[in-house]
């Protein structure tokens, strides 16, 4: 098992609870889930996170605002937005705020694993390193 956590951002339960399913199955990865944007903060807050696979509309906070706050928290924290919001602008200003990726959904098991491990990889985090 990997000492990587990631956590992931989704307001849909059940959307939630399939990532993180894959997540940990193919990468071998320790998870962590929230429904809402003040979950998320309350978990960030305890623990660091290599990782967060966040998706952009949340019932309580914009979803640009908490990656501006997950990022005060910790810099080193690579944010994967995951999102049905296919907007230029959107995507954009994820990115200027210090988004590592974004992808559209429904996006590939293989994509976003793929761009999970290019964001360990960043942070010198290996697959399978204990």
């Amino acid at each position: 098992m990997s000492e990587a956590t990631i956590l992931i951002i989704e307001d849909d339960a059940d959307v939630c609870e399939s990532l993180g399913d894959v997540i940990e199955m193919k990468g071998c990865y320790t998870t962590q889930k929230a429904l809402t944007a003040q979950g998320a903060l309350a978990k960030a807050s305890e623990k660091f996170f290599n990782v967060i696979v966040q998706d952009l509309t949340l019932p309580d906070m914009d979803g640009i605002e908490l990656l501006r706050q997950l990022k005060k928290l910790y810099q080193a924290t690579e944010v994967i937005i995951l999102t049905g919001q296919t907007s230029l602008e959107k995507a954009e200003e994820a990115m200027r705020e210090g988004a590592f990726d974004y992808l559209v959904k429904p996006s590939r098991p293989e994509k976003l694993m793929g761009a999970i491990e290019k964001a360990l990889a960043k942070q010198g985090v290996l697959p399978g390193e204990v």
